[in-house]
């Protein structure tokens, strides 16, 4: 609708409208409202059905109006909101014209009738085109008796009524193909909508919980992360405390999580990947959630930024859902395999190289840190540096199976011997860690790894996400 339009349009009477509609919600004349809201309570989308106003329509019921945020597109509130108002009724909707061609991602086909009227001035005067549509089954055709007609004419004023058939409600895909009446599409393990609301929740407290070392910031963190991830967690709430105003506001992660993918609803278990970043220099970074199979209790198994550089490759969309990487069938290699020859590449005094994996700044950054660590001590002593395997902690396949994104833990120990007794200072995280303020003899440092890998069906690996976190120190 032009701005001239939507300029001239009464706040206090469509206020008032709200009024008498949300205030009586129990009214079989007024029909439902419902609103979606993001995990910080904002309203995000809503959606207004009830029975249809006009003596001729097609439908008993009617989609009064659907509206979203731009940043809720492609996750499937859509569906959700249709979903729940509609409940599988056939409907009816007025669109104005510009809006026509959101509506044909529906796969509805135009009928082509017209009229002149004004839908209760809620299409907009002077040359608003729209058009009467009715929609053919999911996956069949339009009626073959109904008569073909033009979708457009140029007239001043004309309506448009979309009907929704039950069963067609779907927003989130268009195939294009009504003649592929066997097809069926995936469902996610989780609804889309959910699934936004679980990470942007845990991400939330996992950020508020991360400089926290008190006995309520490990109870927050229980709460969100599980396994090595969980343990790299109280790790860093112990090294944030004690570092300083900076380095708390350097590690804050925002709250505006988007989903990438799900795993499907016949998977063994859930997982969703996500996609938030650091507040201060919006650094990208992956989450990985992982839950039982019918999509509760998830937790984060895995958060590590994007390495510099880096790409991911489409996932499938998150209304039909992505498959597990399972054991890595059809890629050009297992993903325990490529966790191990990344571990071996980036090996310390020894690395093994490995044609499957593709250089990167994360890797080179790693060799030369340990290179470096080694020069420092010089003739005092020998430094090495170990990364050990742990497991796989999940992974979804990318658009088409082509591939896989799969993050894996790993364990680095890194190895000071001294020559004979002197006196080293550690790093702050050290200290701050396990007390531990000077080095005489020998220090073994033990690093949570956790590193995303894509790997392809062919071709080298690469790593797209990597964080490591210091979880224990000794030494003599």
């Amino acid at each position: 609708m032009s701005d001239e339009y939507v300029a001239g349009l009464s706040v206090t009477e469509f206020a008032e409208r709200w009024r008498q509609r949300l205030g009586d919600q129990g009214s079989s004349d007024l029909g439902t409202t419902l609103v979606a809201r993001d995990a910080a309570a904002e309203i995000v989308g809503f959606v207004s059905a009830g029975p249809s106003r006009d003596d001729d329509a097609p439908t008993e019921w009617e989609l009064y109006a659907i509206n979203l945020l731009a940043r809720t597109h492609s996750t499937g509130l859509a569906d959700e909101l249709l979903g729940r108002a509609l409940g599988g009724r056939a409907a009816t909707l007025w669109v104005a014209a510009d809006q026509i061609t959101v509506t044909t991602c529906v796969g509805w086909p135009v009928d082509g009738r017209r009229s002149d009227e004004h839908p209760r001035d809620l299409v907009p005067a002077g040359g608003r085109c729209v058009s009467w549509w009715a929609a053919a089954p999911r996956g069949g055709r339009p009626d073959p008796d109904r008569e073909a007609r033009p979708m457009f004419r140029p007239v001043t004023h004309q309506r448009a009524l979309i009907v929704a058939l039950a069963g067609a409600l779907s927003l989130a895909a268009c195939t294009g193909n009504g003649d592929d009446e066997t097809a069926t599409t995936p469902t996610p393990a989780v609804a889309p909508t959910q699934a936004a609301s679980v990470a942007t929740s845990l991400v939330t407290v996992a950020s508020t919980s991360q400089g926290d070392a008190s006995a309520a910031g490990d109870a927050a963190r229980a709460k969100v992360f599980q396994g090595p991830a969980l343990e790299a967690a109280d790790a860093r709430a112990k090294v944030l405390a004690a570092g300083s105003a900076n380095q708390r506001a350097d590690a804050q992660l925002d709250t505006d999580v988007t989903v990438l993918g799900i795993s499907r609803e016949s998977d063994s278990r859930s997982e969703i990947l996500a996609r938030t970043s650091l507040k201060k220099s919006n650094a990208p970074v992956l989450v990985l959630l992982v839950g039982d199979q019918n999509g509760q209790n998830a937790k984060i198994a895995a958060m590590a930024p994007l390495v510099e550089d880096a790409t991911l490759d489409a996932l499938d969309p998150v209304s039909e859902g992505s498959a597990l990487v399972d054991t890595g069938a059809g890629l050009v290699a297992k993903p325990a395999d490529v966790s191990a020859a990344w571990a071996g590449s980036v090996a310390f005094p020894d690395p093994r190289s490995s044609e499957l994996i593709a250089e990167d700044p994360w890797s080179n950054g790693l060799r030369k840190d340990a290179a470096a660590q080694s020069k420092a001590l010089g003739a005092q002593g020998v430094f090495a540096q170990t990364h050990d395997p742990t497991d796989i902690l999940g992974g979804l396949r990318l658009k088409g199976g082509s591939g896989a994104v799969v993050f894996a833990h790993l364990k680095r120990l890194d190895t000071i011997a001294l020559h004979k007794p002197t006196k080293l200072t550690p790093s702050k995280e050290v200290t701050a860690l396990s007390g531990i303020k000077t080095i005489t003899t020998e220090a073994q440092l033990t690093s949570s790894e956790f590193i995303a890998f894509v790997v392809p069906a062919s071709g080298q690996a690469r790593v797209v996400a990597a964080r490591d976190q210091l979880i224990a120190a000794e030494a003599h």
